[in-house]
């Protein structure tokens, strides 16, 4: 059985990537199964899955006599015992994508669970950019903690090497490369430092502007290697790919970045500003570029397909206008009725607070307070207490 979950860059909800891979097992198992499953641990876990209560007519969780501290290890444990009873069955393998955005709470989890005996058949696998890490991140600490669990490996993915760069493109082409390729190839190394998703996306760019050709079905260079154009840098080489789009496209993918790094049609439509139908275009021709992608399942909901693409547009926007589609995308959210869960709490929180500087203060502290609140009887406190600054400080 394989449970997927991942952190988010924009808002941290706690515990977001347990809640994400447990979601699909607990919506899609059979009552029984899952009555026997959760045992008599229904409550505790009904904090980090709501719709458990649903499914089993758990009722709320209840408020914790012994102290918040006891009420989150017990959660912890109920959680452990979950992925144990499951692993009793089937061999579980639980994926925990993007560790570099997870929130403390999260992390805390992590490491009681990978400390645990009482695991059987469960493999956890976390992945993280170490790039995004200093010696103050909280993930940091907890890797150095886990280096003297006897079960713990760390494996250092770096990226490939010119010769796997050269496979990448002689791959791409569909057969051996001649020496003007294979010099193409070394300067893409060089530029990418072997990160695959940036050789694709160099590569895509160089056939585009069409410095590399296709004659008779074999890859060829249209101009010396000196004039071929490889932007030095790989947020120059998003700008170029940004810019063969339209103007309306790109005004609509600004607007996509302020959402988030996953965003929904109707809600883009509502805060662009741009009509329905030139937003639909707009999304289709940034999906044929490879800069989005559709989210699984999901017809209406788009991803970038790296942050650093939603992060280029987003910079690339003037203050004014930023903050400006900030607060439409919070006041639509409110609109939506958004106040139902503790992830849409935090939107609300973060773009209220980006706003606060035109006039949206009020706004900022009630869904900071609420956010904080949420997170607070969620027992992730950290993150609470994050809310509540964000909302002091507005």
């Amino acid at each position: 059985m394989v449970l997927y979950g991942r952190s988010d860059e924009e808002f941290g909800v706690a515990y977001q990537p347990f809640a994400e891979a447990l979601f699909a097992y607990v919506s899609g198992c059979p009552i029984e199964e899952l009555r026997e499953q959760v045992g008599t641990d229904g409550g505790d876990l009904a904090r980090l899955l709501p719709g458990l209560s649903d499914r089993l007519a758990l009722g709320g969780p209840g408020e914790d006599e012994d102290g918040p501290e006891t009420g989150r290890y017990r959660m912890f444990e109920a959680i452990n015992a979950l992925l144990s009873r499951l692993s009793m069955t089937t061999p579980v393998l639980l994926v925990l994508d993007d560790l570099q955005w997870a929130a403390k709470p999260t992390l805390l989890l992590v490491r009681q669970l990978v400390r645990s005996a009482d695991r059987r058949r469960l493999l956890v696998v976390g992945t993280f950019r170490d790039t995004d890490l200093d010696r103050t991140h909280p993930l940091a600490g907890m890797m150095a903690d886990l280096r003297r669990e006897h079960q713990v490996e760390r494996f250092d993915l770096g990226g490939l090497d010119q010769t796997e760069v050269s496979e990448f493109v002689e791959t791409a082409a569909g057969h051996s490369l001649d020496a003007s390729i294979a010099a193409v190839a070394e300067a893409i190394y060089v530029e990418t430092e072997g990160n695959p998703f940036f050789v694709g996306q160099l590569l895509r760019h160089l056939t585009e502007s069409g410095a590399l050709v296709q004659r008779n079905g074999i890859w060829a260079t249209t101009r010396p290697l000196g004039d071929l154009g490889i932007p030095e840098g790989v947020r120059e080489l998003i700008g170029r790919q940004l810019s063969r789009l339209s103007p309306a496209a790109n005004t609509v993918m600004g607007a996509a970045s302020v959402i988030g790094r996953q965003f929904d049609t109707a809600l883009l439509v509502a805060v662009s500003g741009v009509a329905q139908d030139e937003v639909l275009d707009a999304l289709e021709a940034a999906e044929r570029a490879r800069l989005i992608a559709r989210v699984a399942g999901r017809l209406d909901r788009f991803t970038f397909v790296q942050s650093l693409v939603r992060t280029t547009l987003y910079d690339e926007l003037p203050t004014t206008r930023r903050l400006r589609l900030h607060r439409r995308v919070g006041l639509e959210l409110e609109a939506r009725g958004g106040a139902a869960s503790e992830s849409r709490l935090v939107e609300l929180a973060h773009h209220f607070l980006e706003a606060a500087g035109l006039g949206e203060v009020e706004r900022a502290v009630r869904y900071g307070r609420l956010a904080g609140n949420a997170a607070r009887s969620g027992l992730a406190f950290e993150q609470a207490a994050g809310h509540y600054e964000g909302a002091l400080g507005a």
